[in-house]
């Protein structure tokens, strides 16, 4: 037998992360200038941990299953890059292994769940809207939210940079956005399960909303997805952050 163990099972909902998309920072235009027409996905690393017990599950064959490129276990195609950790339980005859893959194709992902709708309870959370919609209304609970944007205006270095290129005969416009970069949201999320099938509804209509080309936006404000990471998933919970780049 092949168990799941220490939660690393909640990669196998990670959403892809966006390519960065070509971008524009003119000194006299606020904010970024993007072409999110045509949205790309790149592959991502996920880590999974097993447990293999009994003395027919330690064969080379077993272990040869898990360490190649296509692992029947896992939803989508992916490519082994290490082999992190390995240990031997000489008592229990187990095997306990972790190991990390390259999803290949971020679209097997994404199909995994554009097809399924359902009902879903909404979530009494912190109200954030993306393209308008509540994501409590997808089932999709929010338990924090940073915004960059709120930081202060000008730290120290910032200032120097404004008076150092002011003094060079560079002139800043007052509304030059000297950070736009680092200009992020965060948001991180839970989905709560009885079941492990009822994942997939509020994935569904979470991943719909997030590869729709074109800019979108949270609570009024214009973004765009960048990706999803600290995937945790527990007996009744699955934890994630998503991150948006704001344009």
């Amino acid at each position: 037998m092949i168990y799941f163990a220490r939660e690393g099972k909640g990669d196998l909902y990670k959403l892809p992360p966006r390519k960065e998309p070509p971008t524009n920072n003119w000194r006299d235009e606020l904010g970024l200038e993007c072409d999110l027409s045509a949205p790309l996905w790149a592959s991502y690393i996920m880590e999974l941990s097993f447990v293999l017990v009994n003395e027919q599950s330690l064969s080379l064959q077993t272990l040869g299953t898990i360490i190649s490129k296509q692992f029947p276990l896992l939803a989508y195609n992916c490519l082994l890059k290490e082999v992190s950790s390995f240990k031997l339980h000489k008592q229990t005859k187990a095997v306990e292994l972790t190991c990390q893959y390259e999803v290949l194709d971020p679209m097997q992902v994404w199909q995994r769940f554009g097809q399924v709708e359902g009902e879903v309870p909404k979530m009494p959370f912190q109200k954030v809207a993306l393209n308008g919609i509540d994501l409590g209304a997808m089932g999709v609970g929010v338990v924090d939210f940073y915004d960059s944007f709120l930081m202060p205006e000008k730290p120290k270095e910032l200032r120097w940079l404004s008076e150092s290129s002011f003094i060079s005969g560079r002139k800043l416009s007052k509304s030059t956005d000297l950070y736009t970069k680092s200009q992020e949201v965060q948001v991180q999320c839970v989905i709560p399960y009885s079941r492990e099938e009822q994942l997939t509804t509020p994935l569904s209509l979470l991943a719909r909303e997030l590869q729709k080309a074109g800019k979108q936006t949270l609570n009024d404000r214009t973004c765009y997805y960048k990706e999803m990471t600290e995937c945790k998933l527990t007996r009744s919970r699955f934890y994630f952050t998503l991150y948006f780049q704001i344009i």
